[in-house]
């Protein structure tokens, strides 16, 4: 079994020491590991924060719609229920009309006073119909409106897709470069088994220390 060296049996023996090249290259890619560990930290956070605020404004836009939506059609009803009725008046007014004509002469005043309100209802009728119309094309905006909506929504979801690829590619470059420190741990591990003339492997050591829980601190959704 080989013997184990410490940090304190290195640094008290000068023959053990990595040559000062190969320590430059551990210190090196350390150094840029840390590095590409906090950019990854940053990116993920912004990307959490984009996917979050996407939601919300598209589930505050889903709600105003359907706000809109329920008024226009409560409104549309009332109109439809009203003019129905206006309309049902109108034919009430026919009859009654068709059976003043058939009476005497005496009658004619009241027969025009009866035109008269029909012609006036008649106008109501037209204004209301109108407005139904007016009304309808409201709803018919408020539906292209709703299928924009589903479209954004479409759009949206894939742009989530692809912030959740970014994200898997995030932990794959993370995997990664946990296995690179590993690596590094390895060959630390046989700097200290081997006497080598040369570096500073406590120096190393910190460094490794320090990046291992930046490998962990990478939170993904």
């Amino acid at each position: 079994m080989a013997n184990i060296h410490t940090l304190r049996d290195i640094s008290s023996n000068k023959g053990y020491r990595l040559g000062s090249m190969r320590e430059q290259e551990l210190e090196e890619t350390l150094h840029r590991s840390l590095k590409s560990i906090s950019e990854l930290n940053d990116s993920n956070e912004s990307l959490q924060s984009q996917y979050l605020k996407r939601v919300k404004a598209f589930d505050r836009e889903k709600k105003r719609w359907n706000r809109d939506s329920l008024r226009n059609n409560t409104e549309i009803q009332k109109l439809r229920t009203h003019a129905l009725q206006v309309i049902n008046e109108h034919k009430q007014l026919q009859i009654e009309n068709t059976n003043l004509i058939s009476h005497n002469a005496q009658k004619d005043i009241f027969i025009a006073e009866s035109k008269a309100e029909n012609v006036t209802k008649s106008k109501k009728i037209t204004s209301l119909e109108s407005m139904i119309k007016i009304l309808e094309g409201k709803l018919f905006s408020a539906q292209k409106d709703v299928i924009s909506i589903q479209n954004d929504s479409l759009k949206k979801d894939s742009e989530n897709l692809s912030l959740k690829s970014k994200i898997a590619e995030l932990k794959n470059i993370k995997s990664k470069l946990e296995s690179k420190v590993n690596q590094l741990e390895c060959l630390k591990s046989k700097a200290i088994s081997k006497p080598v003339v040369g570096g500073n492997i406590e120096k190393i050591y910190r460094i490794l220390v320090e990046v291992k829980p930046h490998c962990k601190a990478i939170i993904f959704l």
